[in-house]
């Protein structure tokens, strides 16, 4: 295999380090990288062979896992694939809402349970795969970089951490952030009382339900200047005590002004609000006077159910914070910050600065360079701002970890600070020039990808596939008769009267999923692609509705997730396809809107700039590009997965993640030649036949695709159940609607436990079928939704 790693021979590592003088770093770095290579030519790392997926939350802990070693092993389980195991927040039960990456969560166990279970899983010779959360973090009174950006603003070190727009639509969210935690209109809110304020040692909070919320440092003179004049009337000023006090007013006075951004300004006020709060703490300590004073202060914003004026102190130092509080339903429409799709409780990280890779991944890397770790699982990279450069990026901190590691396995470690920089550079290098390079694909990486009918993986990405949605999709095919498809369709078509092609429904979803769910990120779109069409004389006199109009018939004209454009790189033959379709079809469907407004939409998704774009104006549809690849992957899987697929449902078991449900079963043949070629592409793409976010077991699948076998039968007795159930449609003042009970009966027939027909389920059975199904009406937007729930 060729590899680029040297203009020229290189004496072996060991040789190189025991040279007197010192050989310099490059060549060290050189005989670094081409033992690297070396030793993957001889024995590339270890891939996962047979999974299995373990889920930690309080109730399965890392030492459940010790206990259950040799029988995963016995079973002939290579590789223990987990959940997200980083500190969560309470009481979470999937791991995927982390809020601090430097810690295991304390729910699962602690350092020494990790190190039981690494140590009886490398006893058994097995590996471990790692879920890595990279798109988003669990943000609340928990997280601390929150909590940050809560007190400062765009002044928190923090703040360069998420996807925040500082400068939103509406003027009242200028510098500021909403937080739609509210569970009633504000006013109302405020007015029963329910938002108070709490001091805590030199903290001021306000307080809600579980939420936290810490009070800006500058608006601390609204609590402690409360009663200004009864404070001068009470106390000394040459009080020693009551100095202090004073002159920590003073400091929270003197602070930078909230919109600078110099940054020795920034420097200050990041240092002097820890100073202020101690400060405060401590005189509360120490004198009990003025903590009386103090906490009569904060009492005093207490206000009177039933008399609105008594809360005007509480609403004038709520509209002094950075946040602006909110009732949930608002966000929809105006939240700022990029969410893990409409989630409010998840916001967007920005992985892409080097700077927050470093500090989210520091451990999985740290657990990588120490051994056991035999791939990465990654979560949701179609969030990403630019996921190709993710993965190098995550490629080239393990391999430098793993050169590490040898130096220090050769008594060397201290040359590493002056080897780092060449060695990284001569790895980009290699793997730029030779992808063919064991270095390129070096350690194993799978990515949550979702791939549309007819779509492949980027060649370029330097991982080993995706999790298997695909392989599960195209395996469950093979169960499915295609030849029962038309009695199949005409029984679903007369029972519920749905009459619709699926891609009518997929695109009615999305349109309603635009409009109802991410109508906020839609607006942020808008506003970026107004910005720049106006860059261009051509283009400015656009209006914002019919770039909205042409926004979001493109999104929903989209064929599959996202795209992958990156400003100042090649457009991929894929990606320009992608593109120039959904714009075709949407163009189709808008006659009514400018033909040349389409254009400039096509021109721009393309990064096909005019030559007359000032940089500053370039800059603008690069940003516009990266956010609108962020979003249209949102929009697919809330519109086909978690809308159509609870609307259409004529064989609920092609109605899975990442499947095609127009495709009614498939061939063996055509399952043989599409392993073929994920052997040829992708050969270490995991081949699974159910994630913990399938929407069914395998079982249940292959139980509902018995009916494609059995569709006279399946006619008949769909008949027969529905009559049965007549008079108990009729007691109700709303029944559920046929397509409901079109999916209620394939539900039971999927799910009913073995056994004869008279026994009965086992407990808990109904009640999980009726949560189902409530889920499922819920989700299909109809009758009923969890935004308007009935």
């Amino acid at each position: 295999m060729a590899t680029a790693i040297s203009p020229k021979a290189t004496a072996p590592l060991a040789e190189v380090l025991a040279r007197t003088p010192a050989a310099p770093a490059e060549e060290i770095a050189d005989a670094l990288l081409e033992a690297e290579v070396r030793a993957l030519a001889g024995s590339p790392l270890r891939r996962p062979g047979a999974t299995y997926r373990l889920q930690l939350h309080r109730g399965f802990r890392l030492d459940d896992v010790v206990r259950i070693v040799d029988y995963l092993a016995d079973l002939g389980i290579t590789d223990c694939y987990f959940s997200p195991f980083l500190h969560a927040r309470p009481g979470s039960t999937h791991g995927y809402d982390v809020f601090d990456h430097g810690r295991i969560n304390p729910e699962i166990g602690d350092e020494a349970a990790h190190r039981r279970m690494v140590a009886r899983l490398l006893e058994r010779g097995m590996g471990r795969v790692l879920d890595v959360v990279p798109n988003h973090m669990g943000v609340g009174s928990t997280n601390q970089f929150w909590l940050d950006i809560l007190e400062l603003g765009p002044q928190a070190q923090s703040a360069r951490f998420f996807d925040i727009d500082w400068n939103p639509v509406k003027d009242v969210l200028a510098g500021r952030l909403l937080l739609p935690i509210l569970e009633d209109l504000y006013g109302k809110v405020l007015e029963a009382g329910l938002l108070k304020l709490e001091r805590e040692g030199g903290s001021f909070w306000i307080l809600y339900h579980q939420h936290r919320l810490p009070l800006s440092p500058r608006s601390y003179p609204r609590v402690l200047d409360r009663r200004a004049a009864e404070f001068r009337a009470r106390f000394d000023p040459t009080d020693e005590d009551i100095s202090e006090f004073l002159s920590i007013r003073d400091a929270i006075r003197n602070l930078p002004a909230p919109n600078s951004t110099d940054q020795e300004d920034l420097e200050h006020v990041r240092r002097e609000k820890e100073i202020i709060k101690r400060r405060i703490g401590l005189l509360c300590a120490q004198s009990d006077r003025l903590r009386v004073f103090i906490d009569e202060d904060v009492a005093s914003f207490r206000g009177t159910e039933g008399d609105a004026r008594s809360f005007d102190a509480m609403h004038k130092l709520l509209e002094d914070q950075i946040y602006r509080l909110a009732y949930w339903r608002v966000a929809a429409e105006e939240i700022n910050y990029r969410r893990f799709f409409d989630v409010n409780e998840l916001a967007g990280l920005r992985a892409e600065d080097p700077t927050i890779f470093d500090l989210t991944h520091e451990l999985i890397l740290c657990w990588a360079r120490e051994g056991g770790v035999t791939g990465l699982r990654i979560d949701h990279p179609d969030g990403l701002a630019d996921p190709l450069g993710y993965f190098r990026r995550l490629q080239e901190r393990l391999f430098l970890g793993a050169c590490r590691e040898r130096l220090k396995a050769e008594g060397s470690g201290d040359v590493w600070e002056q080897v780092v920089a060449p060695l990284r550079e001569r790895y980009r290098a290699t793997v730029t020039e030779d992808p063919s390079s064991p270095l390129f694909r070096r350690f194993p990486i799978v990515v949550e990808k979702i791939l549309s009918r007819g779509e492949s993986l980027p060649g370029n990405w330097p991982i080993d596939g995706t999790v298997g949605y695909e392989y599960l999709n195209i395996l469950n095919g093979i169960f499915v008769d295609p030849s029962g498809a038309d009695e199949i369709d005409a029984t679903y078509r007369e029972f519920t009267g749905d009459q619709q092609p699926v891609a009518e429904v997929v695109h009615e979803s999305k349109l309603l999923v635009e409009d109802r769910l991410l109508a906020s990120e839609l607006t942020t779109l808008t506003r970026q692609l107004g910005r720049a069409a106006e860059c261009d004389r051509k283009s400015r006199d656009f209006t914002l509705n019919d770039l909205r109009r042409v926004l979001r018939e493109v999104i929903a004209c989209f064929p599959v997730y996202r795209t992958y454009l990156q400003p100042g790189a090649p457009t991929l033959a894929q990606d320009r396809e992608v593109i120039e379709q959904a714009v075709a079809r949407a163009r189709s469907r808008s006659p009514e809107v400018d033909a040349t407004v389409f254009e400039f939409v096509r021109d721009v998704l393309l990064l096909q700039e005019p030559e007359i774009l000032t940089e500053g104006c370039r800059a603008q549809w690069d940003r516009f590009v990266i956010r609108f690849q962020q979003t249209t992957g949102p929009v697919q899987a809330k519109g086909l997965e978690d809308t159509t697929f609870y609307r259409q449902v004529r064989l609920a078991s092609l109605n899975e993640v990442g499947g095609d449900p127009s495709r009614f079963g498939n061939s063996p043949s055509l399952f043989h030649a599409l392993n073929v070629l994920r052997l040829k592409e992708w050969p270490g793409g995991l081949s699974a036949t159910a994630t913990h976010d399938t929407k069914r077991g395998e079982d249940a699948r292959i139980r509902i695709d018995v009916l494609s076998e059995l569709p006279g039968e399946w006619r008949t007795r769909l008949a027969r159940w529905s009559r049965w159930n007549t008079r108990k449609r009729l007691a109700l003042n709303q029944p559920p609607d046929a397509r409901e009970e079109h999916l209620f009966y394939q539900t039971l027939i999927g799910a009913w436990p073995f056994g004869g027909p008279d026994d009965a389920p086992p407990e808990g059975f109904v009640a999980r079928i009726q949560e189902y199904m409530v889920k499922a009406a819920r989700e299909a937007k109809l009758n009923t939704s969890w935004i308007d729930p009935d």
